[in-house]
């Protein structure tokens, strides 16, 4: 039976790409890089703040590249970050159509709501508590005590101090990462193939269930 069900954030309950690319890209006129687009800030995203802005700079996910890049142009890009994500993770990021109205259902029905996110876990925070403030019982980005995703520290920490066991949950997320972390947790998983993914195909991973728009969450717990 489940008992609780645990979000991603980025793509899958807020469109937060915008924020996100223009963030970085403040960064990137400070050091006179070329600018990522939209679909590039979708290709880096999903794995921390470290390897988006690394992806960014270096324009490619690839490993060899990205360990070239100098140590103080990448720290610039990430100040520039963090100052204006302050500002854009609010101002230039919206709820997905329909998901505020979905976890107030979901929560009425007595649904324990939880996030885990790869953002920094302040950003969570201050998203959450604008966006969906009251609805969630506890969200958690990166941080010592999350860790990262597909790691499970963050979900090991909601088991224990909620008495939840892991096949009372259900996970919701839109990337590859979000599939690898619920099968390393061991709990069943949603799909959601409104979000960011465009490395991998999420239907490859099995998920438990697929969805197309937030409020299918729905018929599957029914």
């Amino acid at each position: 039976m489940i008992k609780a069900i645990i979000f991603d954030l980025d793509g899958t309950i807020l469109d937060s790409i915008t924020g996100i690319q223009d963030s970085i890209n403040e960064g990137l006129k400070k050091i006179n890089e070329v600018l990522i687009t939209k679909e590039e800030a979708l290709m880096y995203i999903g794995d921390g703040l470290d390897q988006l802005i690394k992806r960014s700079i270096a324009h490619t996910r690839d490993e060899k590249i990205i360990s070239l890049i100098d140590d103080d142009r990448y720290q610039i890009v990430v100040n520039e970050y963090l100052k204006y994500y302050q500002e854009y993770r609010i101002s230039r990021t919206k709820e997905f159509a329909g998901i505020t109205d979905t976890l107030l259902k979901l929560k009425k029905q007595g649904y324990k709501l939880f996030v885990i996110s790869n953002k920094l876990d302040s950003d969570v925070k201050a998203m959450m508590d604008y966006f969906f403030k009251g609805i969630f019982t506890e969200a958690l980005g990166e941080s010592p005590l999350a860790g990262t995703k597909p790691g499970t520290k963050g979900i090991e920490y909601i088991e224990n101090k909620y008495n939840i066991r892991n096949d009372e949950i259900l996970y919701v997320g839109d990337s590859h990462v979000d599939m690898e972390f619920s099968k390393n947790a061991k709990v069943r998983v949603v799909a959601c193939m409104y979000g960011y993914e465009r490395i991998y195909d999420l239907k490859k991973y099995n998920p438990d269930y697929i969805i197309n728009k937030p409020s299918d969450i729905l018929s599957i717990i029914k």
